[in-house]
């Protein structure tokens, strides 16, 4: 069963990684931060917040991949989803590496999908590959709109 469970998770963090990178092929700063860029991960998000958090840590639920790790955050300003401000928020991220303090201590925006956890019968939240931004006025402008 924690087999299962583990291989389940494990599709949905390849689903969810692989296509958003297949799909997005610039990498400049400037097309990663426009509009068009944001508005293609905002629409294959379920979630989309601007986020502070409050705890990251390693996480042993999808062994299949290396650097796994949950976050639980707080809502500052929700864009997709309909979370309140102030609501908590907790989803997993796969690092290639260890994250830096930008990721433990920085308020940032995350687009975040859903998939639905069959042994713990229960959502839960993993963040879109690549998709993390800077909370700057700019970027929070373009997804205000």
């Amino acid at each position: 069963m924690k087999n299962n469970r583990m291989k389940n998770l494990a599709l949905i963090v390849f689903m969810f990684c692989s296509c958003p990178w297949l799909a997005h092929a610039g990498s400049d700063e400037d097309s990663y931060n426009s509009a068009a860029y944001l508005q293609k991960d905002r629409h294959q998000a379920s979630y989309v917040a601007l986020i502070h958090p409050l705890d990251m840590a390693p996480s042993d639920k999808v062994k299949a991949f290396g650097n796994v790790y949950q976050t639980r955050a707080q809502v500052i300003e929700s864009f997709k989803g309909g979370a309140k401000a102030g609501s908590p928020v907790e989803f997993y991220t796969v690092f290639e590496e260890a994250p830096s303090d930008f990721y433990r201590k920085h308020d940032r925006i995350v687009f975040l999908l859903k998939g639905w956890d069959k042994d713990l019968k229960q959502w839960i939240f993993m963040e879109l590959e690549n998709s993390t931004r800077d909370a700057t006025k700019a970027n929070l402008d373009k997804l205000r709109k």
